[in-house]
């Protein structure tokens, strides 16, 4: 899944700790199609199916920041291995209830297969190369790579949901667990700062986002994004049904098209000079892109538009990413990005639970208009604070804790 046009700018450490979240991402997004329709074929109720996918969700908004902080206390190395090593039995265990048709049991498992690997991403993050030059590709891959293992799974888990074939959904989800502790291995990391215990950690991650504007506009910045990721994902349905007066097919490839269209977010990182441009050109690119989707008269004309809406709203989590990994030290980098991941998706959740009301009020087409305008509107996020740096720069000095450090990565 790393995009090969970045692959030579990161080295061969760094390439095999995304090559192994990568594989880790995909095998957990893998089964949920597959439950969504057993859970469907039994029941035939859409609240079971929304608790469904109530439990892939939420065990990112509620354990994320505090299992994120796990890889600001021990060696990083040390956690990835051990949520790669405990999704592994997590996806045995999901295997064998599936295959023995235990499907309450199954969705438990998955969600717990979801739930230890969440302070995976952050202490991935956080242990990227520190040079610049590094920085960026390294984290146009990994934001890429997280962005679109939220699709690339479930899509290749809903290609195999033929009741002849379904058992490979579990064997592959298994395969993939496997292979991602492989390709990690015995990697070595550089280790967390020492010093400090949890509770000054936490303390130090809610004083530096309430005090750190900068910070604080990083994160609302890709809330923005995927509360609005949120909304289009669904407004997708009506649109494709009343205002395109197609079938659930053209539902199925638009989506795709925003979804697969987030591997195109690294053909877009040359654009810029800095975090902050990225950011500005690719949350207005996504408001335009959305906005040019409103008026199409059928599916087929908004499939580029979308694509591109997927792949700019990645542009600005990997701008935004970049921003967090520049301005916050090192002790408190995962527990910041692990908040930051509770957050987007909690943002996504609620903007997906949002989407009928807004639809409901003005429409599929004028859902759209409302989601690129208040994209457009989200650049006031990056407007500079003055004097904000300076400010975090002497805070730091008196509290090593809790601080911001610009350029350091």
């Amino acid at each position: 899944m790393m995009p090969s046009a970045l692959a030579p700018m990161v080295d061969r450490r760094t390439r095999r700790l995304l090559g192994a979240y990568a594989l880790s991402a995909v095998g957990a997004g893998l089964p949920w199609p597959l439950l969504f329709v057993l859970t469907w074929e039994h029941t035939h109720e859409d609240t079971a199916v929304a608790l469904v996918g109530g439990a892939r969700l939420l065990p990112y908004v509620l354990l994320s920041w505090w299992t994120a902080r796990l890889a600001d206390r021990f060696p990083r190395d040390r956690v990835i291995r051990v949520t790669l090593a405990l999704r592994v039995v997590a996806s045995v265990a999901a295997l064998a209830l599936v295959l023995g048709g235990n499907l309450v049991e199954a969705v438990l498992c998955c969600s717990l297969l979801v739930a230890v690997g969440t302070p995976t991403y952050p202490a991935v993050a956080a242990a990227l190369p520190a040079q610049t030059a590094r920085l960026r590709p390294a984290t146009t891959c990994l934001v890429t790579i997280e962005a679109s293992g939220f699709v690339v799974g479930p899509a290749a888990g809903g290609l195999l949901l033929d009741a002849s074939v379904r058992w490979v959904v579990p064997c592959l989800a298994v395969l993939l667990a496997v292979s991602a502790l492989a390709t990690f291995g015995t990697t070595r990391l550089s280790a967390a700062p020492s010093g400090g215990e949890t509770s000054i950690a936490a303390t130090g991650v809610v004083r530096l986002v309430a005090r750190d504007r900068a910070v604080a506009g990083a994160i609302a910045l890709m809330a923005v994004v995927n509360l609005a990721d949120g909304i289009v994902g669904v407004t997708l349905v009506p649109l494709s049904q009343e205002g395109w007066r197609e079938t659930a097919a053209a539902f199925g490839v638009a989506t795709a098209f925003l979804g697969f269209g987030a591997l195109g977010a690294p053909l877009l990182a040359v654009v810029g000079d800095g975090p902050r441009s990225r950011a500005r050109v690719g949350i207005l690119g996504c408001a335009v892109s959305l906005g040019l989707v409103a008026p199409t008269p059928a599916a087929a004309w908004a499939l580029l538009p979308l694509a591109l809406a997927g792949a700019t709203s990645v542009l600005v989590e990997s701008a935004a990413t970049e921003m967090l990994q520049e301005q916050v030290v090192d002790r408190l980098r995962a527990s910041i990005l692990g908040l930051t991941d509770a957050v987007i998706v909690a943002a996504a959740l609620v903007g997906a639970l949002s989407a009928p009301l807004v639809v409901g009020v003005v429409g599929p087409r004028g859902s759209m208009i409302v989601v690129a305008t208040g994209l457009a509107g989200a650049v006031l996020l990056l407007t500079p604070v003055r004097g904000s740096s300076s400010a975090s720069r002497r805070e730091e000095r008196r509290d090593p804790v809790g601080g911001c450090r610009p350029g350091h990565g």
